[in-house]
Order: C-alpha cells, then sequence, then structure tokens
C-alpha cells in the first residue's frame, strides 16, 4: 500500500476498524470512516477523518458513501458478527452480511474503478475440525455451524465472483 490515497473502512466504528484507522491516518491515508451506530472509538479522529453514517442494506446510501469516498483502497469490516444474534435473527444477519457486501460491490463496479477491497473473513466459515484436519487451509471446504458463517461464506463467494467475473 502507497504512503497516500484514499481509503474507506466499511463498519469503522468497531474495534479493528477503529485501529486500522488510526494506523492509516498515520500513514497518511486520506480516511473515509463508514459506520452504522456509535462512534465513541472514532472521537480521537475527528477532523482527521470523514465521517460516513451509512446502514450496508441501503443500497442508495451506500453507493452515495462509495461514490463520494472514490476510494483506492477498500476496507470491508462492516458486518453483524454476533452468532448469537444470528440464531436470534438470521434474516438480519444474512441481509447485513451478504446483501450489504453486494451492495457495496455493486457500488464499486457502476463507480467503474478498480479499488483494491479487503473482505474480511471469519474462521467460522470452517467450522469444527478434527485433530488430524488441522491447521486449517484456505482450500478448506466450508462447514459452516450458525447462519453467522453461512453470512462469511456468502461473503467470500461474493468477493470472488466479482474478482473473477465482474472487474
Amino acid at each position: 500500500m502507497k504512503d497516500s490515497g484514499r481509503c474507506l473502512i466499511t463498519g469503522c466504528e468497531g474495534f479493528i476498524g477503529s485501529h486500522l484507522a488510526d494506523i492509516l491516518v498515520e500513514k497518511g491515508l486520506e480516511v473515509y470512516a463508514m459506520f452504522y451506530s456509535d462512534t465513541k472509538n472514532l472521537d480521537h479522529l475527528k477532523g482527521k477523518i470523514v465521517m460516513l453514517s451509512c446502514d450496508m442494506n441501503d443500497d442508495g446510501r451506500v453507493e452515495e458513501v462509495v461514490h463520494e469516498a472514490m476510494p483506492e483502497y477498500i476496507f470491508h469490516l462492516a458486518a453483524q458478527s454476533f452468532v448469537v444474534v444470528s440464531w436470534e435473527d438470521p434474516g438480519l444477519t444474512l441481509r447485513t452480511n451478504i446483501l450489504g457486501t453486494l451492495n457495496l460491490l455493486e457500488s464499486v463496479r457502476k463507480m467503474g474503478t478498480n479499488p483494491l477491497i479487503e473482505i474480511v473473513g471469519s474462521s467460522s466459515v470452517y467450522g469444527p475440525r478434527s485433530e488430524d484436519e488441522l491447521p486449517l487451509k484456505e482450500e478448506t471446504d466450508f462447514r459452516p455451524t450458525s447462519f453467522y458463517a453461512v453470512s462469511k461464506v456468502g461473503e467470500e463467494m461474493l468477493g470472488h465472483l466479482y474478482l473473477r467475473y465482474m472487474a
């Protein structure tokens, strides 16, 4: 990654997103912080980053944010990331994670640029494994055991599809 450029971080208000924003600002990159809820983890960066409220389920708003940021780099961290919540509200989890990722990728495709996109995955896609199946490798087959894990498989597959056929 260059020491200059525009970055979009989805889910920037979370633990990982806020720390990533710190690092990117320190490196001199222009950071656009997409957030859904409480921004207390970003308070120390006010005035140093562009803060953009957005629900990943709102395809129109996602498109507006992507066009405003015009990013060279996208770190897609936004997700409903709690396994328990995924069992309580599977629709919310699948909509937010899979359709939210689709909204992001479609917005980038429509913009006509080719940013580097990091879609954050989860080891939960692999499910429980026996000792003889360890260590896990990226080629390991998926065995999701929650709606959250299924949603992360969906995100990975969308990323693969857009990389191979939509770019």
